[in-house]
Parts: C-alpha cells; sequence; structure tokens
C-alpha cells in the first residue's frame, strides 16, 4: 500500500504526528516508556 513504501528511523520522542496511536502505543511498548501524544 502507499502507506508501507517509505521506511524511516525516528527517536521515540520524535515521531511522526500523524502515527496511528496503536503503533505510537506498540513502540512505547517495545521502548519500554510513555511517549506522549502530539
Amino acid at each position: 500500500s502507499h502507506e508501507h513504501k517509505r521506511l524511516g528511523l525516528f527517536a521515540p520522542d520524535a515521531l511522526p504526528v500523524n502515527l496511528p496511536a496503536g503503533y505510537r502505543a506498540s513502540i512505547a511498548a517495545a521502548c519500554n516508556t510513555a511517549i506522549p501524544p502530539d
């Protein structure tokens, strides 16, 4: 899909604003940290 054509690396506190909440929560769990919503 058009959503999965690019790969990027981001610090957990610098995730893209349009990142869905579920993805944000999964990343936070993987990093074992809380990532505040934008």
